[in-house]
């Protein structure tokens, strides 16, 4: 669960985050600094399974995760995937924290995608008629 993980990490209780507790405007409860409707977002990763955090520092992990480039998206798309994660919940956060990045973390996971199907493409390939490159990936797949 490592995404998971590094959120639940992160803290307690996703009810402790309604900036808008107290008063009596019963609007969606906003961050100020985002505009990012926190509510919604609480109510697609609890669908998603995942509850209780600190959705103010879930937000400051995925706001710094915004900034990465696609390369270190597709890494970290490659320690989810070895960890038995799936990319929902980031694919949530990213919706709702910075929604103008998600080309950039699909295009992440394609990538991955492509790399995984070269890497199983080589290693299912008979050795006699591998390529120079697949027999490297081969090789260093040890298949």
């Amino acid at each position: 669960m490592l995404l998971v993980g590094l959120m639940g990490a992160c803290g307690e209780g996703a009810e402790d985050q309604d900036v808008n507790a107290g008063s009596q405007d019963k609007s969606p409860t906003v961050s100020r600094s985002t505009g990012v409707d926190t509510a919604a977002w609480i109510r697609e990763l609890a669908i998603a399974g995942v509850t209780d955090l600190d959705m103010s520092k879930v937000e400051a992990l995925t706001r710094d995760m915004c900034d990465d480039s696609q390369e270190e998206l597709t890494t970290f798309a490659s320690l989810q995937k070895d960890a038995g994660e799936p990319m929902d919940v980031l694919r949530i956060n990213f919706r709702f924290v910075c929604p103008d990045q998600v080309d950039k973390l699909q295009a992440a996971e394609a990538q991955l995608e492509n790399a995984t199907d070269s890497v199983q493409e080589a290693c299912d390939m008979e050795p006699t008629a591998r390529t120079q490159d697949q027999q490297q990936l081969a090789e260093l797949m040890g298949c």
